[in-house]
């Protein structure tokens, strides 16, 4: 089995886990309820505080998510995705150097994962930076493991630099025809 496929089953797996974890007094519930009472019942669980900030952030509670998030880290062995998520929060939040800081720490982590370079790229998307939004993406997709959704952001990305370069010399060159008078024999 290649590596995104095994990508894809460990990610297919974990979710079903999460979704058929035990409840020692019900059934699990899915969505946002259930996953608070998980949250409840399983405190040390990273996988379960990771899902669970993941959903706050969704809904909004940026600040829950990210204590949440925190939480679910351990300094002796961090994790890329907690990692990765605890920065896109920080990205939603506008704390754009923050959240490079902890991308740059997973990357560390995980050199391959398409989806850091991307989360990498498109954070510099958000503060209008393109070369530099470009070359992660571009990064991002020489890993070999880039889905759809990587290869589009570069798309998004390289479209926005065409265009706005195109905005900065047609103005300029449509202006300057205009100014210039005709110039007559003399």
């Amino acid at each position: 089995m290649g590596p995104a496929l095994r990508r894809q089953a460990e990610r297919q797996a974990d979710r079903a886990r999460l979704c058929r974890r035990p409840h020692p007094h019900r059934p699990h519930r899915p969505g946002p309820r259930g996953a608070a009472e998980d949250a409840i019942h399983f405190p040390d669980d990273r996988d379960v505080l990771a899902a669970y900030g993941k959903g706050l952030a969704a809904q909004g509670r940026l600040r829950e998510a990210l204590e949440v998030v925190r939480r679910a880290q351990t300094p002796e062995q961090p994790d890329w995705r907690l990692l990765s998520a605890e920065a896109a929060i920080l990205d939603e939040m506008g704390q754009n150097g923050d959240a490079r800081r902890l991308y740059a720490q997973a990357i560390d982590l995980a050199p391959n994962e398409a989806t850091l370079w991307s989360n990498l790229g498109m954070s510099y998307v958000l503060t209008n930076e393109l070369p530099d939004a470009e070359k992660a993406l571009r990064k991002a997709t020489s890993t070999g493991n880039a889905d759809s959704r990587v290869r589009q952001n570069l798309a998004l990305v390289v479209g926005c630099r065409a265009a706005s370069t195109r905005r900065r010399r047609s103005p300029a060159r449509s202006c300057r025809r205009k100014r210039r008078p005709p110039t007559s024999p003399i």
